[in-house]
């Protein structure tokens, strides 16, 4: 009998896009490129060396193991922050049915890289807080939220909570998940980044005085017109008193 493979503790990333499945083919294969693309971005804004990392494609999603030894104190603030950077940048110009919504969980653990995959608890517990109502729920509350992310109460303790590199744990929501139907139970806290508010579109600017409606003059009203002048407001030398006077008697 072959002895097992090793047992490493590693940080378990997450991943699945919202709504994808609803999409064509075409869309799909331009919502997965796109997905890729976020992932390859934050990793290496967040310092990971992503090519050294365990990959497990899972369609519109992935699991993520991230080398052993790694900062964690460093690590776990700089993938949130940068996750919602890259999640805003590709979504900037995509419409509402583009763009991309991602749910995430992070959680820490031992695992096995097996022949079929990979084996451990850790990875078991960060699907099962990934696929919970809670999170799911956060998706389908916020129409504006283009990243729901869940720790595990362990990760939360050893990282979140202590403020490293910023990251504000009164920002995570503490959430009880329970799945009966599969043995499990635990605590997770969620942290929600929004995509900015619509900005209304300009108003047109304001045409001169008088502009009417598309830019073109107004049709004037009689009030709107200046008084008529009366004759010897016009011409005051012809209306002189010594200049009637000489057509007196005539």
């Amino acid at each position: 009998m072959s002895r097992a493979p090793a047992a490493v503790r590693r940080l378990v990333v997450a991943v699945d896009l919202a709504g994808s499945t609803a999409q064509d083919h075409l869309r799909q294969i331009a919502t997965q490129r796109r997905l890729a693309d976020v992932l390859e971005v934050a990793c290496a804004e967040a310092g990971i060396d992503r090519p050294a990392c365990l990959r497990q494609p899972q369609g519109d999603g992935e699991l993520l193991l991230l080398p052993p030894g790694i900062d964690e104190g460093r690590v776990v603030p700089d993938l949130v922050r940068e996750l919602g950077i890259a999640l805003r940048e590709v979504n900037r110009d995509l419409s509402d049915a583009a763009r991309l919504r991602l749910r995430a969980a992070l959680h820490q653990g031992v695992v096995h890289e097996a022949a079929g995959g990979f084996v451990g608890r850790a990875v078991v517990r960060a699907f099962r807080l990934l696929d919970s109502a809670e999170l799911r729920a956060v998706l389908r509350e916020q129409p504006r939220c283009e990243l729901a992310l869940i720790v595990s109460g362990q990760l939360f303790e050893d990282v979140v909570e202590h403020g490293y590199r910023g990251l504000d744990p009164q920002a995570f929501r503490q959430v009880r998940v329970e799945v009966p139907e599969k043995g499990f139970a635990g605590d997770g806290w969620v942290h929600v980044v929004l995509a900015p508010p619509a900005v209304p579109p300009a108003a047109p600017p304001a045409g001169p005085a008088g502009a009417g409606r598309g830019g073109g003059p107004r049709p004037v009203a009689p009030a709107d017109l200046p008084p008529v002048p009366r004759p010897e407001e016009v011409a005051p030398r012809l209306f002189r008193p010594e200049v009637f006077r000489q057509f007196e008697g005539n």
